[in-house]
């Protein structure tokens, strides 16, 4: 009987090992993708290729470039989000290699003040330090957290609708640091921190850089996720360049990150992996972010080579992917409650103010992404962590901000500029914050040349709530013009030869500014203005002849609209300025003054057909509305510089200041065509009146001087660099000018 129950039960187990044994059991996958730049692109062909095969991938890790597109992945977005998310340039991969806050976020004072920098120094302990990094990151920053604003409630990077880690270097100790928890989008700009072009990113008390230094194909780490087989996408160069094929910053960092990829260990990576796949993509370089459409395609092409491979897998895999769709993000939503944390010298309603959004108000992401770049802008944050949750139905949010201030308060700058009025000049620069209040800062330039300048202010800066500042302006330059009396106010008895003009201003003003885009000023000035004329006699002891030497007492009053994308080659935007000054008291030192209003108005507009072909129209115009007998306080066109001060302007075709009066309207067009990157041809008409009154007899085209011009320019780090040929058929002269820098 015992025998009997042995054998019923033999005849039970035996069929079910069977089916036991020809059960397929399920294999988990693990993606590993590679840090490369731009050249990651071709993850996203690669991912295209899985998914046709229809490949269930359980695990995802990354490096740098392939720590961006596994996290977007990661995330839920299938790769026809992700192709439409960089298509349409919603994640602006150029912000690597660009200064990436536009000019239109960065706060008034900024906007007018920092196109004159080209080396920026912070100096710590009385020492001066090299910056960590060119860009600062914020932008990208904003825009992945864009699209990760569904999950950002999720520390825990394997609670992701797939498992995800990235790696990172800790720039202190040069170890690796694996980052599978956190905010996903700091974890994310970590791993894609190339070194000296991105800053930094503290997470947890450590200071990191691009993984890619450390471990560019992390295989190892995702194996230990779980996974049992592994595909691998490898856009590393894995190979050490030639000396001459060492030309620029990239090209070595690139050779250094090379250089681990040649261990032992980093070659044998490949070895554990189930499927490898490893694009041609020698021929584009980590910033060819516009060859997207071709590395993806390269990425394509090579993985579908794996085809077999790939199926392979599919066939070992007892489900398939669980299809996960991310929450659709909202145009605009309302903010219920702004938390901000991290904040020590600077107050909540600073930081509000700077992001210009209000509660129970509707906000768009673009606007509320300009907000965190005019904080960014403002240099005070070196991290900006920002998380938006929204209720169910995406209408209301919840907005949580974690700032992290930025130690330095001291700043060395520099610049350097040549053109044919102010000659060589180099500008050092010396700005501190926190002087004596919060929200301050000092700022004193000092240029060195052959005609020393300075620029000091010191402003409190409230934003849309009144500022106040102190500014003290010296100018100083000669000229030499021959001037023509039907032209010019100038007494045309008085032989003007090597002109000495010298020029101080020291003013107190309050300002006030809207959206960063729009201000109003209002103060009052001190002016000094000598002008005198050297050599006039060999044999004088003096040898020099005053022709002004007064002290002014003024009111000033200014609105400036300024939405310019660039200062110097700009591609859209308007700008408007219209400034009132009353000339109350002087020394008189010409024995003729008399109380006086002034009033000045420019318009500009540019606008850019395409992205190479740039219409840009300016026009302004000024006018003494009582009697100024004073030729030094009156308008004068002519030359080719932009930083005139006072009641000078620009007028190509005659030599500088040889046309002026009490009043004048001038304007001008220019045609830019950009015919290779940077590089710029334009062609200039202007025109011009100027005469006791413009306006009188309603002749407002009378006696019009005409210039033309023609400039080769050039976009630099130093700054533009151009040459100008000008000429003008009344005065029938011919006019080079030369411009190295930007303009101070």
């Amino acid at each position: 009987m015992k025998r009997i129950f042995h054998i019923v039960v033999l005849l039970f187990i035996i069929p079910f090992a069977q089916a036991q044994n020809n059960e397929i059991k399920d294999v988990k996958v693990g993606l590993v993708l590679s840090g490369g730049g731009a050249k990651g692109f071709a993850h996203i062909g690669a991912l295209r290729a899985i998914e046709e095969v229809g490949v269930r991938v359980d695990y995802v890790g990354g490096t740098s470039m392939g720590a961006i597109i596994g996290a977007l992945y990661a995330s839920g977005y299938s790769v026809d989000a992700i192709e439409n998310i960089i298509r349409s340039k919603e994640i602006e991969f150029n912000s690597f290699i660009q200064n990436e806050i536009s000019r239109k976020s960065k706060p008034f004072y900024q906007k007018e003040n920092d196109h004159k920098y080209v080396v920026r120094l912070s100096i710590k302990d009385k020492k001066i330090q090299l910056p960590t990094g060119l860009i600062n990151g914020q932008s990208i920053l904003n825009q992945f957290s864009k699209f990760t604003q569904h999950v950002n409630n999720i520390k825990d990077f394997n609670l992701l609708p797939i498992p995800f880690l990235c790696i990172a270097t800790d720039l202190e100790k040069g170890e690796q640091v694996l980052l599978n928890n956190g905010y996903l989008p700091d974890a994310v700009r970590a791993s894609a921190s190339f070194p000296t072009l991105l800053k930094p990113v503290e997470i947890d008390g450590k200071l990191l850089v691009d993984g890619g230094i450390v471990n560019n194909f992390p295989v190892d780490e995702v194996l230990a996720m779980g996974a049992d087989i592994i595909i691998g996408v490898d856009v590393g160069d894995g190979k050490l360049l030639k000396k001459e094929e060492i030309n620029t910053v990239i090209d070595v960092l690139n050779q250094v990150v090379s250089y681990q990829m040649l261990d032992d260990d980093d070659l044998a990576k490949k070895d554990k992996t189930t499927v490898y796949i490893r694009p041609d993509i020698s021929n584009y370089s980590v910033i060819s972010f516009d060859k997207f459409e071709e590395i993806l395609q390269l990425g394509y092409d090579t993985s579908i080579l794996q085809l077999d491979a790939l199926t392979a897998i599919t066939q070992k895999q007892t489900t398939q992917n669980n299809k996960y769709t991310p929450t659709k993000i909202p145009d605009e939503f309302i903010i219920n409650s702004i938390q901000v944390t991290g904040n020590e010298n600077y107050t909540y309603g600073y930081i509000i103010e700077k992001l210009q959004i209000h509660l129970g108000k509707k906000i768009s992401f673009k606007k509320f992404f300009n907000g965190i770049d005019r904080l960014s802008a403002t240099g005070n944050f070196t991290n900006i962590q920002h998380k938006i949750f929204l209720t169910p139905n995406g209408e209301v949010c919840n907005i949580k901000i974690k700032v992290m201030e930025n130690p330095i308060k001291t700043f060395v700058q520099m610049g350097v500029h040549y053109d044919n009025l102010y000659k060589a000049g180099v500008l050092l620069n010396v700005t501190s914050k926190h002087l004596l209040l919060d929200n301050d800062f000092i700022s004193a330039d000092v240029v060195i040349g052959e005609k020393p300048r300075y620029n000091f202010t010191y402003f409190v800066d409230n934003g849309v709530h009144l500022s106040v500042g102190l500014k003290s302006v010296l100018q100083n330059y000669d000229f030499e013009t021959n001037f023509n009396p039907n032209n010019t106010s100038f007494d045309s008895t008085i032989n003007y030869t090597n002109l000495d003009y010298l020029d101080i201003s020291n003013r107190l003003f309050f300002q006030a500014v809207y959206q960063d885009n729009f201000a109003v000023k209002l103060g009052i000035e001190y002016l000094y203005l000598r002008v005198l004329t050297k050599d006039i006699d060999e044999n004088s002891v003096d040898n020099e002849l005053y022709f002004e030497q007064s002290n002014y007492g003024n009111l000033c009053a200014a609105l400036k609209l300024d939405t310019f994308d660039e200062r110097s080659f700009p591609k859209e935007g308007i700008l408007f300025e219209a400034v009132a000054k009353w000339h109350l008291i002087s020394s008189d030192f010409q024995n003729n003054f008399n109380p006086f209003l002034q009033g000045k108005a420019k318009f500009g507009y540019v606008y850019t057909l395409g992205d190479k072909f740039t219409t840009q129209f300016d026009s302004e115009a000024g006018i003494s509305f009582s009697e100024n007998n004073n030729p030094y306080l009156d308008f004068h066109l002519g030359g080719y510089s932009s930083n005139y001060s006072s009641n000078f302007s620009r007028f190509h075709g005659y030599s500088f200041a040889s046309i002026g009066n009490n009043s004048y309207l001038k304007s001008s067009l220019s045609l830019r065509y950009e015919f290779m990157n940077n590089h710029f041809i334009s062609g200039i008409a202007n025109f011009a009146r100027a005469e006791k009154n413009i306006f009188s007899n309603g002749a407002f085209f009378d006696n019009t001087k005409s210039g033309y011009a023609i400039q080769y320019a050039i976009k630099t780090l130093a700054g533009p660099i151009s040459l100008t040929y000008a000429y003008s058929p009344e005065v029938k002269d011919n006019f080079w000018n030369i411009n190295i820098g930007y303009w101070f």
